[in-house]
């Protein structure tokens, strides 16, 4: 029954943030927990109903928190009711760029706009070196420093497919093989894509 936004996600990608809001609202139907996306494709009339009406889970990119600090009006949303984390998925796609720095000076700022130092969480699926992305993660924070590492399943069947003739036998060749098994195609134009699709 908390109001105010409690977290702010962030995710290099607006097509990840509206991907995991979705599953959000799937897993805590039924429990009072709302969520709302906020990037540069969103409504301004639904950014006007967010700030009159804070959701607890904020899913946004770096830029769109850039934006939040510079508008008094999403200041007193932050500032009302403080959140407590500032969660980064796909931590590993900004470690040492432009953008995970940025991340980073938006999570001090934030912090102390609130008066609060944030919990970082930091969420990775492919990071070779957790140890080393934690002390990066963790500068301007005074947090205590944490890796929490799930055992993931080994032994991931890999088949290449191709070169092939045409596009014809492309697409014959991604749909017989989706028929046996869950099958992730990459490509390299988003024609290839929807022909797959």
């Amino acid at each position: 029954s908390t109001s105010g936004v409690v977290a702010l996600y962030v995710s290099p990608t607006r097509a990840l943030l509206n991907a995991l809001k979705r599953r959000a609202d799937e897993l805590f139907q039924g429990l009072g927990v709302t969520s709302f996306a906020w990037h540069s494709d969103i409504p301004e009339s639904a950014k006007g109903r967010f700030i009159a009406e804070p959701s607890h889970i904020l899913f946004t990119t770096p830029e769109s928190i850039q934006a939040f600090l510079l508008n008094h009006r999403l200041h007193e949303v932050l500032t009302r009711n403080p959140p407590k984390y500032f969660v980064v998925d796909e931590v590993h796609a900004i470690v040492g760029d432009d953008r995970g720095g940025q991340a980073l000076a938006l999570a001090a700022r934030l912090s102390r706009l609130v008066g609060l130092d944030l919990q970082r969480i930091g969420l990775s699926a492919t990071l070779a070196n957790p140890d080393a992305l934690l002390g990066w993660f963790s500068i301007g924070s005074g947090r205590q420093q944490v890796v929490i590492s799930v055992p993931g399943e080994r032994g991931a069947e890999i088949e290449v497919l191709g070169p092939f003739a045409d596009r014809d036998d492309l697409e014959a060749t991604a749909a017989e093989t989706a028929r046996r098994r869950k099958t992730l195609f990459f490509v390299g134009s988003r024609k290839d894509a929807e022909g797959i699709g």
